[in-house]
């Protein structure tokens, strides 16, 4: 009556989706297929990528560079015109000033007693094709002091406790003897918690010895002496100024520091950005092809324009 079935043999399938199906103990698990050739590792793979962002950035500047060459010379005929079709128009102190004080007002955006910024880009070019400085630095004192920015906070290594007293008097934010050592050594005097160190020339070889943990701000010889009065004194009220690389672009640094307020005088102003462009050339590298300074924009927060400064009478100063 019924057709006589043949015994089927149930065989277990592993499934992709799922695991539930493994007989108990089976961890297997299935190869895939790869290619022949060496695999690249996480690393390599991120450093193909920056390369690839870099080189697009250096293309990109470079075609900048070479729009603007061939714009020179050229002048917009009306009032209305796109600023990408015209050779770049860099305003005098006094038309930069006018324009920022005027955005500056209360009715607007009531910035005058913030910091004016000028960014300027830097010259790091040598006499060799391939080879650029790295970065510039200067220590300077402006004719009009900057009183509205925090003060730089200073750490003294002294020789004794009678010359720490004397320093914390005079303004250091840190001194002691040879205990401000350990603490910059185990960290609880952080590198951030001061921006420049001064030293007792009797502390050069221990100071020496933690350079990794100090980097830059290891005192060197205009930071090292006998009498640290001086020393505290220009470290406090000088303006350390370093610059800082444009990434995919090593020709040039960038440079942003604060010459005052919207609301000072143009002199003043102008007095202040001049000590920094006799600072930066008295300073710079011998081996620098040409000017240091290529170009500078002002700008002030919140009002969120930069503005391409002339800076033809301030090169001039410093020939």
């Amino acid at each position: 009556m019924f057709a006589k079935t043949k015994n089927v043999t149930h065989l277990q399938i592993r499934t992709i989706h799922s695991t539930s199906l493994c007989s108990k103990g089976n961890q297997q698990r299935y190869k895939i297929a790869g290619s022949s050739g060496a695999t690249k590792t996480v690393n390599q793979r991120r450093e193909e990528q920056l390369k690839l962002k870099l080189d697009q950035i250096r293309k990109k500047w470079i075609e900048d560079m070479n729009r603007r060459q061939t714009l020179v010379g050229t002048k917009p005929e009306t009032n209305i015109y796109f600023i990408k079709d015209y050779e770049q128009h860099f305003y005098s102190l006094s038309e930069s000033m006018t324009l920022i004080r005027t955005a500056a007002q209360p009715e607007m955006f009531d910035c005058l007693e913030n910091p004016l910024r000028l960014t300027l880009v830097l010259n790091m070019k040598t006499k060799k094709n391939n080879k650029f400085i790295q970065k510039h630095e200067a220590l300077l004192t402006l004719p009009y002091a900057l009183d509205f920015m925090p003060p730089r906070r200073v750490v003294a290594i002294c020789e004794n406790t009678e010359q720490a007293e004397e320093c914390l008097k005079n303004g250091a934010k840190y001194a002691g003897t040879h205990e401000i050592i350990v603490r910059l050594e185990n960290g609880s005097l952080h590198y951030e918690d001061y921006d420049t160190i001064i030293s007792h020339s009797s502390h050069e070889k221990a100071l020496t010895k933690i350079r990794s943990v100090l980097k830059d701000r290891l005192p060197k010889a205009d930071r090292l002496g006998e009498d640290l009065l001086p020393l505290l004194q220009r470290e406090k009220s000088g303006v350390m100024v370093n610059s800082k690389q444009v990434q995919g672009i090593p020709e040039i640094n960038e440079l942003t520091v604060v010459i005052g307020q919207p609301s000072w005088p143009d002199e003043q102003i102008s007095s202040n950005i001049k000590s920094y462009f006799q600072a930066l050339e008295a300073t710079k590298s011998n081996r620098i092809l040409g000017k240091m300074i290529l170009e500078a924009n002002l700008s002030v927060q919140p009002f969120d324009v930069t503005i391409p400064l002339d800076i033809t009478p301030f090169q001039l100063d410093c020939e």
